[in-house]
């Protein structure tokens, strides 16, 4: 789901993610667009264009350009993690872990963006991400970092992923209206009560309705997968923990910084709005805060801010420039790493 959605508002939205001052969003053609117009206004060749777009292209994706801009997504990530304290924060693989060094984070975890792709939604049976769900439990909030590339602000894994995730636990968890665990531990298939169209799905308001309402229709299947290989143990399990609680998903990317309260009442708030539409009693939250550490911007706004060009969603392109380095190797190494990379992109 692009970014130039934003304007497509769905009743599912819990928190508004603004469009920092200045900056274009979505694909990046408008811009090739504008220099294809001054080309023609001053009878340039076409292949003028082409070799200037290639050049730029071979300035944009040195080493020391993605290094530079990793570092400095990384001291966003290590802002919005203290502000969140005393919540943990997980990198979400791969991306995620080039923008949390080890030290930052209590772990990892692994939802795929193809998961949230649209047409395909998915909730991954082999990676339930278990884990995450009972330390979000026992801090009562936590922190996951992602990235993606240009022409959005938050990769799929973020936007859909991880919300999909979040309902199909709470059913499980068999979190009745009013906070209240279910009775139902040990049945095979869940009540109706379960899989009621009105079931909170928290999606940020750039999806459209219709795309939120295609992702709740397979809720229900999704629930009944995962609770028939579940052993009723780890049901058990996953409603003492949360208590009555909902996970609750919280977007933030730059420039915005959300603390723990902040996320808790921003998650509160969408929450209990959701059931009084539906006409239901609130049910408390455990916020998830998911943190897209990149920002949207132009290359004309990169320049004037960095003295190298900076690319959005760095970690998200490791294949292009890491050469067999690992994150948890580059965050050892990030010192020489990074003076080596302003060397460079001084010469």
């Amino acid at each position: 789901s692009d970014v130039g959605q934003d304007d497509q508002m769905s009743t599912n939205a819990v928190v508004s993610v603004p469009v920092p001052a200045g900056v274009r969003v979505g694909r990046v053609a408008a811009a090739d667009k504008d220099e294809d117009d001054e080309f023609a206004l001053i009878g340039a060749p076409r292949k003028w264009h082409k070799e200037l777009r290639s050049i730029r292209q071979r300035e944009r994706t040195t080493t020391a350009n993605y290094v530079l801009s990793l570092l400095h997504d990384a001291g966003y990530v290590e802002r919005a993690a203290a502000a969140a304290r005393p919540w943990p924060l997980l990198a979400n693989l791969r991306a995620g872990a080039w923008y949390a060094p080890p030290a930052l984070r209590l772990g990892t975890c692994y939802f795929k963006s193809t998961d949230g792709h649209a047409g395909t939604w998915g909730f991954s049976m082999t990676r339930l991400n278990w884990h995450a769900a009972m330390m979000a439990a026992e801090k009562g909030g936590l922190v996951i970092v992602d990235a993606t590339r240009r022409g959005k602000r938050f990769p799929d894994s973020l936007c859909k992923t991880i919300p999909i995730w979040c309902a199909v636990l709470n059913l499980l968890a068999e979190i009745e209206p009013g906070g209240i665990p279910g009775g139902h531990l040990g049945k095979s298939t869940p009540p109706a009560s379960r899989v009621l169209p009105d079931w909170p799905l928290a999606l940020p308001n750039f999806l459209s309705a219709s795309e939120a309402d295609q992702i709740r229709s397979r809720l229900p299947d999704f629930s009944a997968k995962l609770r028939a290989r579940c052993a009723v143990q780890m049901r058990r399990q996953l409603g003492e923990a949360l208590r009555g609680r909902l996970l609750w998903p919280v977007w933030e990317c730059p420039p915005q910084i959300l603390s723990a309260a902040d996320a808790l009442s921003a998650a509160t708030a969408a929450a209990d709005a959701y059931f009084k539409k539906a006409r239901r009693e609130p049910v408390p939250v455990i916020p998830v805060l998911l943190v897209s550490a990149s920002q949207v911007t132009s290359e004309d706004a990169s320049r004037e801010q960095h003295s190298w060009t900076y690319i959005q969603g760095a970690g998200d392109d490791d294949e292009a420039w890491s050469a067999g380095l690992y994150p948890d190797c580059f965050w050892r190494h990030a010192g020489d790493l990074k003076a080596a990379a302003v060397r460079d992109a001084q010469e």
